[in-house]
């Protein structure tokens, strides 16, 4: 849309007038020739619709006034029930004599450049995921609430625990919904005045303005709370927070922030272990909701494991590792889609490839944890076989840790003994003659051969 442009003279006589300014006043270009029209009734066409009523004072009077004046600002309109902005430009005619004679006005349509600076606004101040504010804006208002009419301002840093280990688990796209699940949790839980802050990947920042250390208190319980209500059985919601308090002018604000970083991360150190321990039980369950791997079948694993581990002797300790790896041996598939883990049929290359990765998937899921630890290398290896041909490494023989070993015979022989969606189980004797076949190549021979006499033996186990 061009410029709408008109002038007059001094007399209120309107000697130019283009289309767009036709537009603009909601005038028949045909039916108004600008004979008939004047300032004044132009003024009362358009003064009614500019919004902001300083602005339209300034601007009238500068409009009728005789005086030499300019006028540049931009202003919005509503013109057709939409806002618009125009950069209005008011400038005086002159004669030879330097005596002015009528007024040029100029209205230039800004509108889509005014849309494209709220954008870039809110895009440079606000984090994209959450829609809250970012760090930036975060230490702008820092410094505008540092003043002694809001103290005392206190300041929250909270960290969220565990959110590494929900993007190794479920992928980037479940961390992002804790993410803006935690923030909406803020939201629900602060004032209007309270600026809310995304500060870091995991981390939010708090600026609350006139709030004592017990109100600080209420607000931290209130979100930790609600936390514990928003939280599901596959989805623990868990942040640790520390606040500090600016009572005077004594401390600088930078200093009150570290604070209260301090004090959060103490209480990640002391937080941060339970809330991973709480996420790997609610991926061993959503594992166990969601796929074969129930309970039972997590305590059969565990039985057929230690019944070859404690025939070869192994201590104590490494009998207990065995039995946490035979039950969380495959928490990696959690990070892999149902419509591939529940197949009926076969499975393309790129499925295939993608079960592949669960055991790195679960190797890093238990390294994230001080409890799992020590079966992490397990985990990643219990898809290794004796020949070499397995993944993800292709470790050959005795370079395969024994617990992954034993519990790669374990699982097979539970898997081909159970019902599966694509397949009918087999009999306790042909699943053992199976892994007979396999052994040598796929299993430890061995052990294979010790599994074999260790069913045939126990009197809880059929094989005929």
């Amino acid at each position: 849309m061009e410029d709408a442009v008109f002038a007059f003279e001094t007399n209120g006589r309107i000697v130019e007038i283009n289309k767009s300014a036709y537009n603009i006043l909601n005038l028949d270009e045909k039916k108004y020739k600008k004979e008939k029209l004047n300032i004044e009734y132009i003024s009362d066409n358009l003064s009614p619709i500019i919004l902001d009523g300083k602005q339209r004072k300034k601007f009238t009077d500068t409009l009728t006034s005789i005086k030499l004046q300019s006028f540049k600002e931009d202003i919005e309109f509503r013109i057709n029930e939409e806002k618009k902005c125009f950069n209005v430009r008011i400038s005086p005619i002159l004669d030879n004599f330097n005596r002015m004679v009528g007024k040029l006005v100029i209205l230039a349509n800004i509108t889509s450049i005014k849309e494209k600076e709220k954008q870039l606004y809110y895009q440079s101040y606000h984090d994209k995921l959450t829609g809250i504010y970012n760090r930036l804006f975060f230490e702008e208002e820092l410094n505008r609430f540092d003043t002694k009419r809001q103290f005392p301002v206190s300041i929250i840093i909270g960290d969220i625990n565990g959110l590494k280990l929900i993007n190794d688990a479920y992928g980037h796209n479940k961390g992002d919904e804790v993410l803006k699940k935690i923030a909406e949790i803020f939201k629900n839980n602060l004032r209007h005045e309270d600026i809310l802050c995304r500060w870091g990947g995991d981390e939010f920042a708090v600026i609350l303005p006139k709030t004592k250390k017990e109100d600080s208190i209420r607000i931290i319980d209130r979100i930790k709370e609600s936390c514990i209500r928003n939280s599901v059985k596959s989805m623990p919601l868990n942040i640790s927070m520390g606040f500090a308090a600016k009572n005077n002018s004594k401390k600088n604000i930078d200093e009150i922030v570290k604070e209260a970083e301090d004090i959060m991360n103490e209480h990640k150190l002391l937080e941060n272990e339970s809330a991973r321990s709480s996420i790997i039980l609610s991926l061993k369950n959503a594992l166990e909701e969601r796929y074969y791997e129930t309970e039972e079948h997590a305590m059969r694993m565990a039985n057929l494991s230690l019944l070859v581990g404690e025939k070869i002797n192994l201590r104590y300790n490494e009998l207990n590792e065995l039995r946490l790896l035979a039950i969380l041996h495959d928490i990696g598939k959690i990070s892999i889609s149902d419509s591939i883990i529940l197949k009926p049929g076969k499975l393309t290359s790129e499925e295939w490839e993608a079960i592949k990765k669960h055991p790195e998937v679960g190797y890093r899921l238990a390294n994230s944890s001080r409890d799992l630890e020590l079966i992490a290398r397990g985990i990643l290896y219990h898809h290794e076989r004796w020949d070499g041909k397995g993944y993800p490494e292709g470790l050959k023989g005795n370079k395969i840790p024994v617990i992954s070993r034993i519990v790669a015979i374990a699982d097979a022989f539970d898997a081909m003994t159970n019902d599966r969606p694509y397949r009918k189980a087999m009999s306790n004797y042909e699943a053992i003659e199976e892994i007979k076949r396999e052994s040598g190549s796929q299993f430890d021979p061995s052990l294979a051969k010790l599994f074999a006499e260790v069913l045939v033996d126990d009197d809880s186990f059929k094989v005929e």
